[in-house]
């Protein structure tokens, strides 16, 4: 039995390849065998800290533009995405996130009764609201967010936002 065999991913002998690919082929099988095998490296506590962020939009493609920019920065972990102000809630209670970025305009609710309810129960979350319509400024504050931008707002802004509640 060769290294390929030893584990759950292996090459069938009668897949057709030729001796060059068959061994890059094993290669791969062989480590992806070791990865599955070997344990996690036991991390200290004195490693990096990352700021847990959720994402509450009703947009796909908002949620998945916001998740992209923060997984290309160091320091940002996103721990969760919402689609409604409700779903938000149990993600709050569930993860513990440090900032949620929080549209404001959602179906079954919105996101400053989210942000009220969040505020009330998890005051050390941060809230971020983002949202097209500037007119929701002095509410969301008053709801509590901790910061209010426009989804307008250049990258720059939003991580230099984010970074003030790390």
């Amino acid at each position: 039995m060769d290294r390929s065999e030893s584990g759950p991913f292996f090459i069938p002998q009668t897949f057709p390849l030729s001796d060059d690919k068959r061994r890059l082929f094993a290669y791969t099988v062989g480590m992806m065998n070791e990865m599955m095998h070997t344990p996690k490296r036991q991390t200290s506590s004195r490693s990096i800290q990352c700021t847990r962020v959720l994402i509450a939009d009703d947009r796909p493609r908002t949620r998945d533009s916001l998740r992209a920019l923060l997984l290309t920065c160091p320091g940002y972990e996103v721990v969760g995405q919402a689609i409604n102000g409700k779903e938000a809630i149990e993600l709050v209670e569930q993860y513990q996130p440090d900032v949620v970025l929080m549209d404001v305009r959602m179906p079954d609710m919105d996101g400053l009764e989210a942000t009220r309810l969040i505020k009330s129960r998890w005051p050390a979350t941060k809230v971020i609201v983002l949202t097209m319509h500037s007119g929701y400024q002095a509410a969301a504050l008053d709801a509590g967010a901790s910061a209010f931008l426009s989804k307008g707002a250049p990258p720059e802004k939003l991580l230099s936002t984010l970074s003030q509640f790390s």
